[in-house]
């Protein structure tokens, strides 16, 4: 699923998700496949589907009121649901914990990048633009070849005037 996602094959990604992890009768394994489709929602810039996917979580405890969230899916759960709020300044302190936790190990390098990416992104929404074209420009520098940087060289063109943000089709 990393590779998928560091190419930008959505559509694959979507795929196996959908084919493996929301099969599961696990529920864990069916939250960790909605966190992942929230992060496929999230770089494509469907923030509706965003929201849609975290309803399929908020369900699961709707029904199960013993059920919590394993500590690895905590993170990525909260973070999307403060975003999907517009609590953009709890989402900035969230991301920001996670850089710094992320990048003293050079083997998690790549989930730092997302995290920038994901920072740079809730700065952009919050009013923050030039913080988010410093983070947006340091993307493309680190990681020229992942798409990552083509994202955020789409950010930077909704910046700057030059490429109108539209809502992305949904995925099937």
């Amino acid at each position: 699923l990393n590779l998928y996602f560091a190419v930008g094959d959505y559509q694959a990604a979507y795929n196996a998700i959908s084919s493996a992890l929301l099969q599961q009768k696990n529920i864990q394994q069916r939250i960790y496949g909605h966190l992942l489709l929230c992060r496929i929602c999230f770089e494509r810039g469907d923030y509706e589907g965003l929201k849609e996917h975290l309803e399929q979580i908020n369900n699961y405890f709707k029904y199960n009121n013993k059920l919590r969230l394993l500590k690895q899916n905590k993170e990525a759960y909260e973070f999307y649901r403060a975003f999907s709020n517009g609590d953009y300044p709890s989402v900035c302190a969230l991301l920001e914990k996670s850089i710094e936790k992320y990048s003293k190990k050079k083997s998690r390098a790549y989930f730092a990048l997302i995290r920038q990416y994901q920072l740079a992104v809730t700065k952009r929404r919050n009013g923050d633009v030039d913080e988010a074209v410093v983070l947006f420009e340091e993307i493309k520098e680190r990681a020229p070849k992942l798409v990552l940087s083509v994202l955020a060289q789409k950010q930077l063109e909704y910046i700057s005037g030059t490429l109108e943000e539209t809502s992305p089709e949904r995925l099937a």
